[in-house]
């Protein structure tokens, strides 16, 4: 099978997998933006940016470079190599997240009040410790997974594990919280059964995965070179991982208090931070599914082609990668914005949410890229760079949290993440020009397809009044069939000014 054809295969199979994921999760949300105060969601979003250190600190370096390996030793079907390398990483990352869980037990007090400004985080963190070393080998076998290009796996596992977080989350609302308010320790239980169970599953489907693979009898590489190899690349992207991880975390304890010189109200600021991260950033980021599966799956389809320098297939699988994710990027930008307020009454029934969701709807196009970006930089071994894009747009959002947030609230946020994500695209795309001669013909697409996506908005919107919709249930008053009937309008009519113009464009070439 080709690069394109199995590209195309893994990223169907991750996207739908993912989508599904991300319903689950959104309902999730929704249910939980139910059972707990906003106030306690953020709490919840508060205690991630210390999941996010330790995981980045014990697996998800490793995992990238195991799927790198991993892809070159399958591709020279070095089957022992293969098993080598799953095994060295799981044992490594292991003990980092076992010392990374004992810390985080022992210390959870003094983490909650010193460094993430609120006492009542300290039994979260706890709870939280649980989870990591699940999800550290977790993160080791599914790269193993993508570097074979063997997607399934890592998306039943990600169907479990959002299955097995809705369900620890609903039984416990039923069987513990029945009688009194839920705090978001019942958010932290099921995002620790989720990684408990995907983690199970991966270990599972590697074992007899493994075992199908056909023994090779030709001479293997030395431990000590594999050893050497996968430190070089984990330890790399391990100091990159950190060290991003270490800015977004600033960023995310930071908001709470800038807001909280803004608001006037550590309370009011938690209530703020928790429909922003908890409520706004799922739905914004839920198309993101699509670009977050392509970016995985190009990390090892860029390795092989860069390591026989076959620098035409890098760029023509990146150039059609990204329009499409720049075509999705713009529609969606133009929906959220058109009907985010419905959006946010219809799932959330919270006034304010929708207009976060439309202040935020500016950020999809960039947004949606920078994973492709990033996991495209990633496989020509420029791993360096990509970490000093993550630094660049760190410090830009963290400037813009210090200066704009307490004078303007969460409208001065999207201002700092909007020139963040702007600088940083424009320096990867270059970068991608100069290293494998990337071409996007940015000018005229973007022009299409903003005005493609502005004028299917339009058309849908007029789609909306009562003579148009009176066949729908309601006679067009329903919110949700109204909304259904507005959306896909829009879909169509922009994707059928989008797909003619893109395979005329792409004959073309």
């Amino acid at each position: 099978m080709s690069v394109k054809r199995e590209l195309f295969k893994g990223t169907l199979i991750l996207t739908a997998a993912g989508l599904i994921a991300r319903l689950l999760g959104l309902f999730n949300r929704i249910y939980l933006a139910n059972l707990i105060s906003n106030a306690e969601l953020g709490r919840y979003q508060l205690i991630f940016p210390v999941f996010m250190f330790c995981m980045a600190l014990s697996s998800t370096g490793m995992q990238v470079a195991v799927s790198k390996m991993v892809s070159a030793f399958h591709a020279a079907a070095k089957k022992r190599e293969v098993r080598i390398t799953v095994m060295m990483a799981i044992v490594w990352s292991l003990g980092l997240s076992l010392i990374c869980s004992a810390i985080l037990y022992l210390y959870a007090d003094f983490i909650s009040i010193r460094i993430l400004n609120e006492k009542a985080c300290g039994p979260y963190l706890h709870i939280l410790a649980i989870a990591l070393p699940f999800a550290a080998m977790h993160n080791c076998v599914s790269g193993y997974f993508y570097g074979c290009r063997e997607t399934a796996v890592p998306a039943a596992a990600q169907l479990l594990e959002q299955l097995a977080r809705v369900g620890c989350i609903f039984g416990l609302s039923v069987l513990v919280y029945h009688r009194h308010p839920a705090d978001a320790s019942v958010a932290v239980w099921g995002l620790a059964a989720g990684e408990s169970v995907s983690c199970l599953l991966t270990l599972v489907c590697y074992k007899i995965h493994i075992h199908r693979e056909e023994r090779t009898s030709a001479a293997m590489e030395a431990v000590g070179k594999i050893r050497k190899r996968l430190w070089k690349y984990a330890g790399l992207l391990t100091v990159n991982r950190v060290s991003v991880t270490m800015l977004q975390s600033t960023e995310m304890i930071l908001i709470p208090m800038m807001l909280t010189r803004y608001c006037g109200s550590s309370n009011r600021a938690l209530e703020l931070f928790g429909v922003m991260t908890g409520i706004v950033m799922p739905v914004i980021s839920f198309p993101n599914t699509v670009t977050n599966a392509l970016s995985t799956l190009l990390l090892p389809a860029v390795s092989e082609a860069e390591e026989v320098h076959n620098y035409r297939v890098i760029a023509d699988t990146f150039e059609k990668s990204i329009q499409y994710c720049l075509m999705m990027g713009i529609f969606v930008c133009l929906l959220f914005a058109a009907y985010g307020g419905d959006i946010g009454v219809l799932l959330f029934d919270d006034v304010q949410a929708g207009y976060y969701i439309r202040l935020f709807a500016v950020l999809c196009p960039l947004m949606y890229i920078q994973s492709l970006l990033a996991g495209t930089l990633n496989g020509l071994g420029k791993m360096n760079e990509t970490l000093m894009h993550h630094v660049i747009a760190s410090a830009i959002r963290i400037a813009g949290i210090l200066l704009l947030v307490p004078e303007m609230g969460i409208p001065g946020y999207v201002i700092g993440v909007f020139l963040a994500n702007a600088v940083v695209t424009a320096i990867a795309l270059v970068r991608m020009y100069q290293l494998a001669g990337v071409r996007l013909y940015a000018v005229r697409f973007l022009l299409f397809s903003a005005c493609a996506a502005v004028l299917s908005a339009r058309i849908s919107v007029w789609s909306g009044n009562l003579g148009m919709v009176g066949f729908l249930p309601g006679n067009g008053s329903s919110l949700f069939w109204r909304l259904a009937w507005q959306c896909g309008i829009m879909l169509l009519i922009y994707m059928g000014f989008m797909l003619p113009w893109l395979g005329i464009s792409l004959k073309k070439r």
